[in-house]
């Protein structure tokens, strides 16, 4: 009885996560518990996908990720044999787009790039990453803890393949976070034991 009371007010929430990110299917959001379960779930199932059943082995990221990227990929390069590059900040405290297009080989399966940083506020040229890393078949993520809800996030403009966020960081509620998935593509789970979320977050 008390869920039928709060269903709508729920309902009214979750579209509104979707339009917030102009996601193009319902089925291409899934709910988590937070950023750093999203971070993680794509990390480890782009290993699981990708790396694992493929002879891409590469990774590329920057030195000014959240900690759940930064620890998480370290775990992948002890215990997986991932190769990591992480990319340093210029002077303007950004990653620029032709410094990652650089480092992209054919062993690249994936770039994780936040889109905005905590402390210096500074936006990296997401769509212009993509761009070059679509053109050679790598997969894009983004932490976009820090610019949901506060800057116009596109995902159709950026073109990106995975997006995290976390609703605390946007008035929402404690504890709930979301990952965006590209036209609902095969990820992992990471978590397994029920049909909640299409099966794909119990």
């Amino acid at each position: 009885q008390f869920g039928t009371k709060t269903h709508k007010g729920l309902s009214v929430g979750v579209d509104q996560v979707y339009l917030a990110i102009n996601a193009n299917d319902k089925a291409d959001i899934i709910f988590t518990s937070c950023a750093t379960e999203s971070n993680n779930w794509v990390l480890q199932s782009i290993y699981e996908d990708v790396i694992n059943k493929s002879d891409k082995n590469h990774i590329i990221t920057t030195e000014v990720e959240h900690p759940s990227i930064l620890e998480t990929l370290r775990w992948l390069e002890a215990e997986k044999g991932v190769d990591v590059t992480y990319l340093p900040v210029n002077e303007a405290g950004i990653v620029e787009a032709r410094t990652f297009k650089s480092y992209i080989t054919e062993k690249t399966a994936l770039i994780s790039c936040m889109h905005a940083n905590n402390e210096t506020g500074m936006i990296f040229p997401l769509k212009e990453i993509t761009k070059y890393a679509h053109e050679q078949g790598v997969l894009v993520h983004t932490d976009a803890v820090q610019s949901v809800g506060k800057i116009i996030v596109d995902v159709q403009d950026l073109d990106i393949d995975f997006l995290s966020m976390s609703a605390h960081k946007f008035h929402g509620p404690k504890g709930i976070g979301a990952l965006y998935i590209k036209d609902s593509q095969k990820l992992t789970p990471l978590f397994h034991g029920g049909d909640q979320m299409g099966g794909r977050r119990s």
